[in-house]
């Protein structure tokens, strides 16, 4: 008998908590990706969208 024989099978799982946290941070991902294109069409000039 090997090592590999002896051990359990791995159940794949997530918790409530796992799931909110994959759902928060595809959120904040997205965030970070789509702001800046918005900032920038508001701001109007290139040295206020770094300023800001």
């Amino acid at each position: 008998m090997t090592a590999e024989q002896n051990q359990p099978p791995i159940r794949a799982r997530l918790s409530t908590f796992d799931t909110a946290m994959v759902v928060f941070s595809l959120v904040v991902g997205i965030g970070i990706f789509r702001t800046p294109t918005i900032v920038a069409d508001a701001a109007g000039s290139t040295a206020l969208f770094y300023t800001a």
